[in-house]
């Protein structure tokens, strides 16, 4: 995206080099051709002034170019980012965004949520798969010529236009290749995941792909992270008083990282003597990485797959770029399919610049959250 942008920035300038050039070659010995050189001149400056402004028009998006992030859970600290991303998007880009969909992770209303953004008919909606039933009113809204956007590399049982952000099936074995790094290849794990979801479905299967190459490895058992904080603490809880010679653990997201971070602490084990790598960050976890109950996390962008989500969008709804004729009517969409983001792992030797993380100045979530 950045380097599509930086070349319409030099075509531009190349365009006003060339112009300048013609022009100065203009000039004639004389004063009648001076002054018809001047006057052209003129007249051509002109025109670039113009073609210049109408340029300019045609980029900047219009008052009703809109953009809707629909999920759940936004009562979570680690989710917050989401929203900053669409916020900045619409700073940069001049477009519309808001967010919608309830505090807690209730999926029944998560589906309202859709219903709710699908009814606006939005440019483009953002969303997580979640496999609750938003098939049917997304692939209506679709087929209507909207656009979807495919968060956190899920991919639901619906058309997207483009699928933004964690390549999850490589968070997982990156997340595996961490803790035979660092703990060994004779070890018991433990695995905190949900089971359901499209994104830790893919995980799991990088997770596994590592894990299979070494016999000696041991899964004693995955639990249900479940989709609250309360369900995620017991669940830990449990596994860790059952299973208490477990070596390490893996933590699909921040809320099961916290959780068995959490579970390891209350039950008396020694900081560091389960290794644990979660996902995400939020401070709850931050805090527990400090004081070495959870030994690092692998984070991901969230801010940036929202940004990056509408972008591609936005690009592609103003047809900035073709690759046919005609490209709507030959059925094709000129714009990226996939956009991965990049996976920053999280230890105490950084754990700082992580700390503390604010909005942007002036941002303010209800202002954008769909009323």
């Amino acid at each position: 995206m950045k380097k599509r942008i930086i070349l319409i920035i030099s075509i531009a300038i190349a365009i006003v080099m060339i112009a300048s050039l013609s022009l100065s070659g203009c000039k004639t010995e004389g004063a009648a051709e001076e002054t018809t050189a001047a006057a052209t001149e003129a007249g051509e400056t002109t025109a670039a002034a113009e073609t210049t402004a109408v340029a300019t028009e045609s980029v900047v998006a219009s008052s009703d170019e809109s953009y809707i992030l629909a999920a759940a859970c936004w009562g979570l600290e680690v989710m917050k980012p989401f929203i900053w991303g669409g916020y900045m998007a619409s700073q940069a880009l001049g477009i519309n965004f808001n967010y919608v969909g309830p505090d807690d992770c209730d999926m029944d209303k998560y589906f309202d949520g859709v219903e709710i953004a699908v009814s606006k008919n939005p440019t483009g909606i953002l969303t997580f798969a979640s496999n609750v039933g938003e098939d049917k009113p997304l692939t209506e809204y679709y087929n209507k010529g909207g656009m979807i956007a495919g968060m956190n590399g899920t991919t639901g049982a619906y058309p997207q236009t483009v699928t933004v952000g964690t390549d999850n099936q490589y968070y997982g074995s990156e997340q595996a290749k961490y803790i035979i790094n660092n703990v060994g290849e004779d070890i018991k794990i433990g695995i905190m995941t949900l089971p359901e979801a499209d994104n830790h479905i893919k995980r799991m299967v990088g997770v596994n792909s590592v894990l299979e190459k070494y016999p000696n490895v041991k899964v004693v058992g995955v639990i249900d992270q479940t989709a609250d904080q309360a369900g995620a603490a017991a669940n830990a809880s449990a596994f860790i008083a059952a299973n208490p010679d477990v070596d390490a653990f893996i933590c699909t997201s921040a809320l099961g990282g916290a959780a068995v971070g959490r579970a390891i602490k209350e039950a008396g084990i020694e900081p560091g003597k389960i290794f644990v790598i979660a996902g995400d960050m939020d401070q709850e976890l931050l805090d527990l990485i400090e004081e070495g109950y959870v030994s690092a996390s692998l984070a991901q962008s969230f801010t940036v797959e929202t940004f990056y989500a509408i972008a591609a969008m936005h690009f592609i709804h103003n047809q900035y770029v073709h690759v046919s004729n005609d490209d709507a009517a030959a059925g094709f969409t000129a714009g990226p399919a996939n956009i991965i983001t990049n996976l920053p792992f999280i230890t105490k030797d950084n754990l700082q610049f992580f700390r503390g993380l604010q909005p942007p100045e002036g941002f303010d979530y209800s202002n954008v959250v769909l009323k």
